[in-house]
């Protein structure tokens, strides 16, 4: 069928009828994409929940390390010994810590365990075992303890044998001349990353 529109000529095959040019989008399309981004997000949710995990892993092991340094550099500031503890149970365990100057039995400074860090665990021990770590005034270990390693978890860790079985669990280790370093046990100790 021919239709003379002025002077455009206008050829209509079919039924005769004219549609209209569809403007936006159908329903059809909008619960498709919907389905798509729901895949996406049940498919990414794991992994970004071990990446979060991971993140608050590695944020605790750093303001570990920060403590155990600022400890440290109060020793030689003041040049006298000073204590660090973590801030749980006997001092051994426990996302937060202390810093204090045994010889007037004050607090220097304190990090207290945050609510979103239940879920983890720093445990801190000394070689030899049952000494709290403490700096003298040179920065080193004033007790006769000869290293100090801090082990940030939660759940189970990765290992060397199977790096991706588990969460990324960090170490701050200390040496016996008091220099300070953040390691993944995971790693191989030929590895710079890895411990000792």
């Amino acid at each position: 069928m021919l239709d003379f529109q002025g002077s455009n000529i206008v050829l209509i095959i079919g039924t005769g009828r004219r549609y209209a040019r569809q403007q936006g989008i159908s329903l059809i399309e909008v619960l498709i994409v919907l389905t798509i981004t729901a895949i996406l997000v049940a498919l990414t949710a794991p992994a970004l929940q071990q990446y979060f995990l991971n993140n608050r892993i590695r944020s605790v092991t750093e303001q570990v390390r920060d403590g155990l340094q600022k400890a440290r550099m109060e020793a030689i500031r003041r040049n006298t010994t000073v204590n660090f503890s973590l801030s749980g149970s006997g001092g051994t365990t426990g996302t937060g810590w202390n810093i204090v100057l045994p010889s007037a039995s004050t607090t220097l400074y304190s990090r207290t365990a945050e609510s979103g860090e239940a879920t983890l665990t720093a445990t801190g021990s000394t070689t030899p075992g049952s000494l709290q770590p403490a700096f003298n005034g040179s920065g080193r270990f004033a007790n006769g303890i000869t290293g100090y390693t801090v082990t940030v978890t939660s759940g189970t860790c990765s290992t060397q044998s199977s790096p991706n079985s588990g969460n990324r669990c960090l170490n701050v280790v200390v040496s016996s001349l008091g220099n300070i370093k953040i390691c993944d046990p995971a790693l191989s100790s030929s590895n710079p990353a890895g411990c000792p």
